[in-house]
């Protein structure tokens, strides 16, 4: 989206600036922040107009993946709360560095599929040994 947004409106080096986005969108939140420095630089080397332009399909571009891909992807699957996405980057990255900043969401998806997967497990044979009431119900 970005390349084809950069294309139509004229940027210089639309091809690499936007693998340049596609490689730190890998970072969720702080990726594209990080992209639309160089993009700016650049854009305000071309023009004022330039820059304009280029704000406004990056905003576009955002809000489409914000409101669009991500929660699709992210928010239905996965359940995590954009707070703590950011705890879990902040903590990642302090320890971790940008492999931290890479797998860190990957990592706390994992470990909360298995908390909540064992949880489960636990529950369900609690439930049988100990209860004599209705059978713990699947959530």
């Amino acid at each position: 989206m970005t390349f084809v947004g950069f294309l139509f409106i004229g940027m210089p080096f639309s091809g690499t600036l936007a693998v340049l986005v596609g490689i730190t969108a890998i970072v969720p939140y702080i990726g594209p922040v990080v992209a639309f420095f160089p993009c700016a630089i650049i854009a305000l080397m071309t023009s004022t107009m330039m820059f304009l332009q280029l704000c406004i399909v990056w905003v576009i571009v955002q809000l489409l993946n914000g409101e669009l891909i991500e929660p699709q992807v992210m928010g239905k699957h996965m359940v995590i709360h954009p707070v703590t996405i950011i705890f879990v980057l902040w903590v990642m990255g302090d320890l971790f560095g940008l492999f931290g900043l890479i797998f860190g969401i990957p990592l706390y998806a994992i470990g909360k599929i298995l908390v909540i997967f064992l949880f489960r497990r636990f529950k369900k044979r609690y439930n049988r040994i100990h209860s004599e009431e209705k059978p713990y119900e699947k959530t």
